[in-house]
């Protein structure tokens, strides 16, 4: 009669052994799963004050330069021998991950003139600029720059070479009303994961 006792006894044991593991486990499941939650990064981007967050792809073009120190030359206009640059700002500052940017540059419309780049730099945070193709430059904005409010600037140097040959040919240049120098750029921004970048 003890045996039965003992075995009645073991097998409800068992049971409850069962059951109270069943419990901790489904417990535990449901703390696991209600514990995952997936943010999604925020990603604006704005380059030269337009919102391009619905995508990674912007281009715009660029018909106005800064003449640097003349006083003969109306606002977003340049003559021979003088000195200009226009800027593409990128600002990523309320993003919640590192960038990538890769900018290109059409020149085409300055072929056959006087008109030289002098220099393509990022002037606003110290950074390197990248050279990575044919008018192709690349730059990173890490998230501990972006966190401390800092954007990116991109300014293109350029100079009207003066040449005493070809006078006649800019003063007709010059008479055309309202003509203008037009540099089409496009500008690529993705999530930068640390992958190297190669310079030409």
């Amino acid at each position: 009669m003890k045996k039965k006792i003992l075995i009645f006894v073991s097998i409800i044991a068992l049971i409850v052994t069962i059951i109270i593991i069943s419990i901790t486990y489904s417990l535990f499941q449901s703390n696991l799963e209600g514990s995952v939650i997936v943010q999604t990064a925020n990603w604006k981007i704005l380059i030269n004050n337009t919102d391009i967050s619905s995508g990674t792809q912007h281009s715009f073009v660029i018909d106005k330069i800064n003449i640097i120190g003349s006083n003969h030359t109306k606002d977003g206009k340049i003559a021979p021998g003088e000195y200009g640059n226009f800027d593409v700002l990128i600002d990523a500052t309320n993003t919640n991950v590192s960038i990538r940017y890769d900018i290109y540059f059409d020149f085409s419309n300055l072929e056959g003139t006087k008109i030289s780049i002098l220099s393509i730099e990022e002037t606003e945070a110290g950074k390197e600029l990248i050279q990575t193709g044919n008018n192709l430059y690349t730059g990173i904005i890490s998230l501990n720059e972006i966190s401390k409010g800092i954007k990116n600037k991109i300014t293109v140097n350029l100079v009207w070479n003066e040449d005493e040959t070809t006078n006649k040919e800019d003063t007709e240049i010059g008479s055309i009303v309202n003509n203008t120098i037009q540099i089409p750029i496009s500008i690529k921004v993705t999530q930068y994961l640390g992958e190297e970048i190669q310079g030409i």
